[in-house]
């Protein structure tokens, strides 16, 4: 058992994403901000598509503006309260959910995931514990 001190999300640009050459490669576009939030059922990530989603909570969800920079990495977001109110019930622990806050087809951020080629840039959870 150990008591969680902070949690802390690194999410990345990708500097290789198709869509943003698509895009004119000016990078991610919108003034929305960006909510992290907790996933409430299981899911595939071969299954997910914009209209097969997984559900999520509002509860302890992080909210994010938009950077000025569309070329830009979102480092060090705390997500503390929301990891752990997800590790209360392990039963219940099927990952984080980002997406804008108002959901508009004009808005586009580029993060690398686990798939991206270069490992220096895939998404980073930090978990900063003490024994209890």
């Amino acid at each position: 058992n150990a008591i969680i001190e902070k949690a802390y999300l690194n999410l990345y640009f990708n500097n290789t994403s198709v869509y943003d050459k698509i895009l004119g490669g000016n990078g991610s576009q919108g003034n929305d901000s960006i909510i992290i939030q907790q996933i409430t059922s299981e899911w595939n990530e071969k299954e997910v598509t914009w209209a097969k989603q997984p559900s999520t909570t509002v509860k302890n969800q992080i909210c994010i503006p938009m950077k000025g920079s569309p070329r830009t990495d979102y480092q060090n977001i705390d997500i503390t309260n929301l990891i752990k109110e997800m590790i209360k019930d392990r039963s219940n622990q099927y990952g984080l959910l980002v997406r804008f806050k108002n959901e508009d087809p004009y808005n586009v951020v580029f993060f690398s995931s686990t798939n991206h080629p270069n490992k220096n840039i895939h998404p980073k959870l930090t978990i900063l514990f003490r024994p209890n």
